[in-house]
């Protein structure tokens, strides 16, 4: 009787422990849940796992940009700013985030602090913003 008890207890003990390692999740899984629910506009669901995510890794510069854009999709612009500026502190040739922070900065009406961020996209080689620096930039001649 006393070794099925043990039995019992060590079987329990090794479930608990296997099932407890397998719930862990690591930045990187909560990274890539986010994105999915970014993709599928799912923006609060994308918002919580990035800010898992952070949680567990604050120092990861995509964990920020993505969590930027999440905030920015819900219109949290200034929230977006701060995760971007944190973004580029860690990674400051991060053109993409200058593309982001660009976007962000526009909404807000900031029209020239955006003209700079894209700007420094370009410069970094992200040609996307090209559009944008020739609609919004660009002096306006008179036809």
């Amino acid at each position: 009787m006393k070794t099925l008890k043990l039995t019992l207890i060590f079987s329990f003990l090794l479930f608990f422990i296997s099932s407890f390692s397998f719930a862990q999740n690591t930045a990187d899984d909560y990274l890539k849940c986010g994105i999915k629910h970014l993709e599928k506009k799912h923006y609060d669901k994308a918002l919580e796992s990035f800010e898992n995510a952070y949680v567990l890794n604050s120092n990861d510069a995509n964990i920020l940009a993505f969590r930027g854009q999440a905030k920015h999709h819900l219109n949290k612009y200034q929230e977006a700013i701060l995760d971007y500026n944190k973004a580029l502190e860690l990674q400051p040739n991060y053109a993409e985030v200058f593309h982001l922070r660009g976007l962000a900065r526009f909404e807000l009406k900031d029209t020239t602090g955006a003209c700079e961020d894209w700007d420094k996209a370009n410069k970094l080689g992200y040609s996307d913003v090209i559009d944008l620096i020739i609609q919004y930039c660009m002096p306006k001649t008179a036809e």
